[in-house]
């Protein structure tokens, strides 16, 4: 679904779903927010990011692990739309 859309309606989703997810995203904490956007939307590793933050690996895991938690229950109803549930 991320990729080129192939219709109007895959164009029309995926806009929705990234300002759903940009959304979601001005919500966290800066340091949850951070460790999202830089593992998944820019591909860092933890042991990267951890080397360039001084923030332990484990930290950064928890960071992650409560953005994704919270990013689950706030667009649970989003994708519950979606898929006609």
């Amino acid at each position: 679904m991320f990729g080129v859309p192939q219709s109007p309606e895959e164009a029309y989703l995926s806009e929705l779903i990234w300002h759903e997810l940009i959304n979601a995203l001005s919500e966290l904490p800066e340091a949850q927010r951070f460790v999202f956007e830089k593992t998944e939307l820019e591909g860092y590793s933890f042991k990267k990011l951890s080397e360039e933050t001084g923030v332990s690996v484990q930290a950064l895991l928890s960071r992650k692990h409560k953005a994704v938690l919270y990013l689950r229950a706030r667009l649970h109803t989003l994708y519950d739309e979606l898929m006609g549930e």
